[in-house]
């Protein structure tokens, strides 16, 4: 309640505003005679002084000025490990070729070199893939898991039941060289 004085609490606040209603009300109610009423004139007085900052201070608050500024803070999130898809965590990636035919064992790499890794940590069922060197080959693709309590992985080719249509490639070209493009140039006049 916006009349209610805020003191430690808002029920402390509605109980100081009620004590002091009802010792106004018994201040006016008893003779106090010529030194008494003085003193009710002057802390009146102090009152009605002490009521126009504080009027002032509701105006503005209930007014048409009344600030409705909205702060908005933000920090910055921690990058997430793994590969991301529309806003979800990729589990495995599977690779098809040009004729639309599932790859296996294909090792990816991001546009540094790094390798792709979905950062999925260990998983016993999992089947590993190593490079010549020993090293676990975490960007082999796709993840082929074993069939429950066994080393044997039932379809290696199996896949996500998807209809991949053979790609159409556009011929590549090599940029020409400066060199190369005089020389051709050279050769094309008669």
């Amino acid at each position: 309640m916006p009349l209610v004085p805020v003191l430690w609490s808002g029920p402390i606040g509605l109980l100081v505003v009620l004590a002091v209603a009802m010792a106004s009300v018994l201040v006016g109610r008893h003779a106090w005679g010529r030194r008494g009423r003085r003193l009710v004139a002057g802390l009146n007085v102090v009152l009605v002084l002490a009521a126009f900052p504080v009027l002032a201070s509701l105006a503005s608050a209930t007014g048409s000025r009344m600030d409705t500024r909205v702060v908005v803070q933000s920090y910055p999130q921690a990058p997430q490990q793994g590969v991301f898809n529309q806003g979800e965590t990729v589990r495995n990636i599977y690779p098809y070729d040009a004729s639309g035919h599932l790859l296996t064992d294909v090792r990816l790499y991001d546009d540094t070199g790094r390798p792709l890794d979905l950062q999925l940590g260990q998983d016993p069922n999992r089947r590993a893939v190593f490079d010549r060197t020993g090293q676990p080959a975490t960007n082999a693709y796709p993840y082929r898991y074993f069939e429950p309590g066994t080393r044997v992985v039932a379809n290696p080719s199996a896949g996500p039941q998807v209809v991949v249509p053979p790609l159409v490639p556009q011929p590549m070209t090599a940029s020409a060289t400066p060199q190369a493009s005089a020389t051709s140039t050279a050769s094309a006049t008669p």
